[in-house]
């Protein structure tokens, strides 16, 4: 006879580099302790990587915007070392293009900061039962759109087109925070997802893309070559 599953708490990992959310989230989990049990936390993707191996979590609750590495590309090594570990994507960003491509990457859910208090215990219920799913209702339509239209055309945000006329300019992450009033990490966090939309491996990359979409004046000239893309 097959026990419930109440009766086998899920084992978690809980990253993400903020701790007053980690705390609050594992508050919120605890009142569930009979379901969920979060056994360890990391503050970035290096340390969630080491304890993933040793660890082998059922599910792993992942920010999508980490210090060190993409939460995008923790995906496939957490799928590397731990195959049958769940990955819920947390996010304070609910761009379709980032959304559709962390569940094709292999995540099994994700849900928006915003919402994280109010439904990630649905969350977690739902991707712990065999293949489900999750995406809040009010994305739903959202992310169906994006499965579907794989090759609609790539749009950047107005923010996300400034963002990347100033690196072809050639401004460094500090420089731009301070012009356009964000942080650094909302600078990074918006270069990641550029690149990730128009498939850059590289700032020359993102340089052609800014001249052809008329972002930038050819002859203004940036000086960025391919041998400089591992500043910034």
């Amino acid at each position: 006879m097959s026990k419930s599953f109440s009766q086998y708490p899920k084992t978690m990992i809980l990253v993400d580099d903020h701790a007053i959310l980690r705390a609050g989230l594992k508050a919120l989990i605890q009142e569930h302790q009979e379901e969920f049990k979060v056994i360890e936390e990391a503050s970035n993707g290096t340390e969630a990587i080491d304890k993933i191996k040793k660890i082998k979590p059922d599910i792993v609750l992942l920010d999508i915007s980490l210090p060190d590495i993409s939460g995008l590309d923790l995906i496939d090594s957490i799928k590397k070392y731990s195959i049958n570990t769940k990955i819920l994507i947390l996010s304070m960003f609910e761009d379709e293009t980032m959304i559709v491509k962390a569940l094709k990457m292999g995540a099994n859910g994700f849900i928006p900061k915003r919402l994280a208090y109010e439904e990630l215990i649905e969350a977690l219920k739902t991707i712990s039962k065999a293949e489900d799913v999750y995406v809040p209702s009010c994305l739903a339509k959202t992310v169906l759109r994006g499965m579907l239209n794989k090759d609609k055309k790539t749009k950047l945000s107005t923010r996300e087109s400034q963002v990347l006329r100033y690196t072809a300019l050639g401004y460094g992450n500090k420089e731009m925070a301070k012009k356009l009033n964000l942080s650094v990490k909302t600078i990074e966090t918006y270069k990641l997802r550029i690149s990730e939309k128009i498939n850059a491996q590289k700032k020359s990359d993102l340089v052609k893309y800014a001249i052809k979409e008329g972002l930038l004046k050819e002859e203004e000239g940036t000086g960025i070559s391919d041998q400089e893309e591992t500043s910034n």
